[in-house]
């Protein structure tokens, strides 16, 4: 202390007018996007669908083989109704672009893709082409038991015979 000498000073701060601007932020403008062919950045155009969303969604597609009615979105994880209900009109399904498998000559492997099958069903629908020769019509899948008829309207798409 005896060392140190300070003057006192006052010490003024410029006042300054500061106004609350709001920043404007480019907003997407609502584009129609096919779900089947569209890439992640195709997917981030969609008001409502940022990088996240759009990678889960180019995840499910390509698990799925492609989405055959918009309803199928919200099978993605945390995709909800309310998300749903923001986007659907901003999306079109193109329905040729849907990978299908024939169920007569796919194996295990083949089948274990599809997120609408468990181990025990695949297995079913294999066993049982073993057993009574290859499927002609879905009807000759209504034969397996632990095949539900919600199963097999979702899994009717991404089969042929």
């Amino acid at each position: 202390m005896p060392y140190i000498e300070i003057e006192n000073q006052s010490i003024v701060y410029p006042k300054k007018n500061f106004e609350y601007q709001k920043k404007e932020y480019g907003k997407k403008a609502l584009v129609i996007v096919d779900f089947n062919s569209a890439d992640s950045a195709k997917l981030d155009e969609i008001k409502g669908v940022g990088p996240a969303f759009a990678s889960r969604i180019l995840k499910y597609r390509e698990r799925l083989g492609g989405f055959y009615k918009k309803e199928q979105l919200m099978e993605v994880y945390g995709l909800d109704s309310l998300k749903y209900a923001e986007i659907k009109d901003q999306i079109s399904i193109n329905l040729s672009s849907i990978r299908t498998t024939n169920i007569n000559t796919a194996d295990f492997n083949a089948l274990k893709s599809s997120p609408y099958l468990s181990y025990k069903q695949i297995n079913a629908i294999i066993q049982y082409r073993k057993q009574h020769g290859n499927y002609n019509a879905i009807n000759d899948l209504k034969k397996i038991v632990i095949l539900t008829p919600q199963i097999l309207d979702k899994i009717a798409p991404y089969i042929t015979f």
